[in-house]
């Protein structure tokens, strides 16, 4: 079992490597709800403060992602069409 110093320079390291700045990193870790603003760690991981406000659960950030992958398909598919008014292949009619 590694020690608690063992474990914070194992974190420390990966906190180096993250590309983030540390405001994106704290702005994601309330919106995931494992921290408040005050930095306080939330009931949802153990802790004992309340997650801050802003929190989305992880099955509405998921099911946000979805709907704007498909809003972004269905707009490039309208571009497409707006350019490509007669189309090409099977959409006109070739076979």
């Amino acid at each position: 079992m590694p020690s608690a110093r063992d474990f914070a320079d194992e974190c420390r390291r990966a906190l180096e490597r993250c590309k983030e700045t540390t405001h994106e990193h704290f702005e994601r870790m309330v919106e995931h709800g494992l921290i408040n603003r005050q930095g306080q760690v939330t009931r949802i991981i153990g802790g004992s403060a309340e997650p801050d406000a802003s929190h989305v659960p992880r099955e509405q950030r998921e099911a946000a992602e979805r709907a704007r992958q498909q809003y972004n398909k269905s707009k490039y598919q309208m571009t497409w069409r707006a350019l490509h008014p007669r189309g090409y292949g099977r959409d006109a009619g070739s076979t």
